[in-house]
């Protein structure tokens, strides 16, 4: 039987020239992009990966790795027009039999802001 996990998820893209460098916060995964849309499928690939790669290995507890305030201050520091802020949840689904593998992930946009990544951004 499947265990399943609600996650929530910071996305923080943050505009650098042409670029949009993208975190999870409270996980620790980043990417980027050439659109906030780009930067968003290639954070959800990145957040997918390193999960799958932490249930494989048996450490899924450790999920929780929220991004440093150093980390974090390097996205903020951008006009607030070049940043963009999302709340989402992932949805997993991981079965443990024969070993540990993720059977399903879904990411679910949401207006709840997960409690450990406050964030606020002036006008």
């Amino acid at each position: 039987m499947a265990e399943r996990y609600a996650v929530p998820l910071t996305f923080i893209f943050a505009r650098e020239d042409e670029a949009w460098p993208a975190l999870a916060c409270e996980i620790a995964v980043g990417s980027q992009g050439d659109s906030v849309d780009h930067a968003r499928e290639m954070l959800k690939e990145a957040v997918e990966v390193s999960v799958s790669s932490l249930v494989e290995i048996g450490k899924f507890a450790e999920i929780e790795r929220p991004a440093s305030p150093e980390l974090l201050a390097s996205f903020l520091n951008v006009a607030p027009e070049d940043l963009v802020i999302e709340y989402h949840t992932l949805l997993i689904a991981i079965e443990s039999d024969p070993r540990p593998a993720v059977t399903s992930m879904e990411f679910v946009p949401t207006a709840v802001k997960p409690g450990c990544c406050k964030l606020s951004v002036a006008a």
